[in-house]
């Protein structure tokens, strides 16, 4: 099924606005399970968990739990992307919950960089505007 472009738009033009970011991946990651999931949806929405569960409950919360796959995948996509270089602190939170001082700099650097955490998912979202359109079918 493909959704209607009215449909799409209404997200795409409010995409500023947490909710809209969260439906556009509720959207990928349903037609991405259907076309096997790129590494995009899936670095974009552990992005999104590691930000929520730093502000919700701690950084270390995410790291407890993390799929390692999704990790590793994470990873090689946000050093892919321009700019990345203060993402490099995810990586090294990886496997190392327990190391109490390190989570604390962590969700430090995600409460200082909020803003550029959901300007890297917005321009992520955007730079993937056409999937949306042309290719999301579920």
């Amino acid at each position: 099924m493909k959704y209607a472009a009215t449909y799409l738009d209404r997200y795409f033009d409010s995409i500023e606005e947490y909710g809209s970011k969260v439906e556009l991946m509720t959207l990928a990651k349903t037609g991405g399970a259907a076309m096997s999931e790129s590494a995009w949806i899936r670095g974009i929405g552990e992005l999104m968990n590691w930000q929520a569960m730093s502000e919700r409950s701690g950084v270390w919360t995410y790291y407890e739990s993390v799929n390692p796959q999704a990790a590793e995948t994470t990873v090689l996509w946000l050093e892919s992307l321009d700019g990345s270089e203060g993402f490099a602190l995810y990586a090294q939170g990886l496997n190392r919950y327990e190391d109490q001082i390190l989570m604390e700099q962590i969700d430090h650097w995600i409460e200082e960089h909020r803003t550029d955490i959901d300007n890297a998912t917005k321009r992520a979202l955007l730079m993937h505007k056409k999937w949306f359109y042309e290719e999301l079918d579920v």
